[in-house]
């Protein structure tokens, strides 16, 4: 072959290379570039801001993230030993502009002993693993429904034989309280009944919220007044042991809502901001704002999913108890789920239900070992300052 055959080789497979969409990059032994093609410096311009060259310890010289950078040094140390591999990659700072990537590594033999080098392909694969997360979204979602389906009924069913033994059991109290007098010892027992019957008369509102079924009595309502008589009510509750710290919007949030079934799903996210909480002095934050929503609420987990745009009054009420792990939060609003074992049943399942049926949302987000907050937002009747 001529030198003027092997120079229009050469041209032609940079030609090839740039060509491609995919990376592809050749590394030697001490990580500097040796020959790469046009898309992969045009990425680690976009990505990192550096303008690549020959030479360029790619390790060292141009990744910025350190945790970044040491994963990269591992896949390449493995292949320059002699393995050939692909790992799934990714680069991004949000969920909005991250990208997936396949990297090849296949060390580069000049003998089938010695390794002189490293070849990548980097393949983007963003694409399918958008699809693959929507279709186990999607697929997850037709389970959800499926499963509400069958427990709206359940629910329903329970509620209504729970409330017909109630009413006997609170009726057959008044009438044994009207028969003896207010000196009689059996009047402490039944005032322990009396208690019981409250308890089970609250879980009865629970389970109908979780049915499904149109119980609200919408009125229009000021949300941090509902804040605060909710709070009021569970000071006695949460004890000395929780510091509960209130802050609230500087003017009427109105809404248009069933004023005892939110204060009923601020009770319960007080009831579990209390449990989650691990030992010590608990500290529960409570914040009403205004929130414009255009689809998506920015949360680990938020029912619904898609949000109708518009303008929300909005609690949120932050915990420093245990926190949850990813699991965990995939599961914390369904029926018997509990993150902190043993629970008081149907807390979080009653609240998402009952925000559902006031068309609006439910989010949270958690750490382990930081804590976890909850936001609900209801649609805003009016501007604060139309309304007065």
């Amino acid at each position: 072959m001529t030198f003027e055959s092997e120079s229009a080789a050469t041209n032609q497979m940079r030609t090839i290379l740039d060509s491609a969409s995919v990376q592809v990059f050749v590394l030697d032994w001490q990580y500097r570039y040796v020959s790469f093609n046009r898309l992969h410096a045009d990425t680690m311009l976009s990505t990192w801001g550096i303008s690549i060259a020959v030479g360029m310890d790619m390790v060292h010289d141009v990744i910025r993230d350190d945790q970044h950078r040491a994963n990269v040094k591992t896949h390449l140390d493995r292949a320059l030993a002699g393995a050939n591999f692909v790992v799934r990659d990714d680069h991004g700072e949000t969920e909005l502009n991250r990208r997936f990537y396949d990297d090849h590594y296949s060390p580069i033999r000049t003998t089938p002993q010695e390794v002189t080098g490293v070849v990548v392909f980097a393949m983007d694969v963003t694409e399918r693993v958008r699809l693959s997360e929507d279709h186990l979204r999607l697929e997850r979602k037709v389970q959800q429904s499926r499963m509400l389906d069958r427990l709206e009924v359940l629910a329903s069913g329970i509620a209504h034989d729970i409330n017909n033994l109630v009413v006997r059991v609170a009726l057959s109290a008044d009438q044994v309280r009207a028969q003896i007098g207010p000196d009689h010892p059996a009047n402490e027992p039944l005032a322990t009944i009396a208690e019981a019957v409250k308890q089970a008369a609250d879980l009865t509102q629970q389970l109908r919220a979780i049915s499904g079924g149109n119980w609200a009595s919408p009125e229009i309502v000021d949300l941090n007044g509902l804040v605060a008589q909710a709070s009021d009510l569970a000071r006695v509750y949460l004890g000395r042991e929780t510091e509960l710290i209130i802050r609230p919007y500087p003017e009427p949030l109105f809404v248009q809502a069933d004023p005892t079934q939110i204060r009923q799903v601020i009770t319960n996210l007080l009831i579990n901001a209390k449990e989650a909480s691990s030992g010590g002095i608990s500290i529960v934050k409570i914040e009403t704002c205004m929130l414009h929503v255009d689809a998506l609420v920015e949360a680990d987990a938020c029912i619904p999913e898609q949000v109708p745009s518009g303008n929300y009054a909005v609690f949120s009420l932050q915990d420093n108890g245990s926190g949850m792990n990813s699991f965990q939060l995939t599961h914390v609003f369904d029926i018997a789920f509990s993150s902190k074992g043993p629970g008081r049943g149907f807390g979080l399942s009653a609240a998402q239900a009952i925000i559902r049926q006031h068309a609006g949302f439910i989010a949270v987000d958690s750490r382990e070992g930081v804590g976890t907050s909850f936001r609900v937002g209801l649609r805003i009747i009016a501007p604060a300052s139309e309304t007065q």
